[in-house]
């Protein structure tokens, strides 16, 4: 099965898979997997005869920076790839997620007739950007509330999850540098490791990043 969520925000983008999918979904770095490898993956049954669900983030737009510069031939050439095997993803008995923000409409309707089922979401209106370092304030003074609140804004308000974990990471770094009270480095070095592990359980599967750092907030 292949379903493909496009347009809104990476907030609106993780509640309709939500919708879509349920159970664990294992993401798969476009950067470091080739089309080969997953019509592989599609064809492969299980030991066990589960079903798997894989997250592709950016598959079309690959090697593009944030403002759509870039090596765009790398793009092109994966996302002809995958265009090319779209057909045995979605005939695949696992499942197979791609996330775009933008997808042009050629692409879109390739996909559809190789079997995609094509989620496209409204453009959220432009809100004032969040700023994230609040939420890096907020731990440094420990203060739990404050904290739970401003990461749930930023979440309400698209964004990212790896952003807001790598703001988080940063400061605990920076406190711990700065730190010479044994008690205190050693919550520190606690704190910075609670951070990279959800991170790194986040994908390899074990659940939503979002949710994931709400976890690690609420027990500062």
């Amino acid at each position: 099965m292949l379903f493909v969520i496009t347009g809104g925000d990476a907030t609106s983008r993780a509640d309709m898979r939500r919708k879509l999918v349920r159970g664990a979904i294992e993401e798969l770095d476009v950067a470091a997997i080739s089309a080969e490898e997953l019509a592989a993956m599609a064809s492969t049954q299980t030991l066990t005869g589960e079903t798997l669900t894989f997250l592709i983030r950016s598959a079309f737009s690959s090697g593009k920076s944030e403002d759509g510069a870039g090596d765009t031939s790398i793009a092109e050439d994966l996302g002809g790839a995958l265009l090319e095997i779209a057909k045995g993803l979605a005939e695949s008995p696992h499942t197979f997620v791609f996330d775009e923000e933008k997808l042009p409409v050629k692409i879109a309707r390739e996909l559809e007739a190789a079997g995609a089922k094509i989620e496209t979401l409204e453009k959220a209106e432009k809100k004032t950007e969040f700023n994230v370092f609040g939420l890096a304030d907020a731990l440094a003074k420990r203060d739990r509330k404050t904290l739970w609140l401003l990461l749930m804004k930023a979440l309400r308000e698209g964004l990212a999850p790896e952003n807001i974990a790598g703001v988080l990471a940063w400061k605990a770094r920076t406190m711990l540098a700065a730190s010479r009270a044994p008690d205190d480095r050693e919550q520190l070095q606690k704190i910075s490791r609670d951070i990279v592990v959800a991170y790194h359980d986040a994908h390899r599967g074990a659940g939503e990043l979002g949710l994931l750092l709400e976890r690690f907030v609420l027990n500062v």
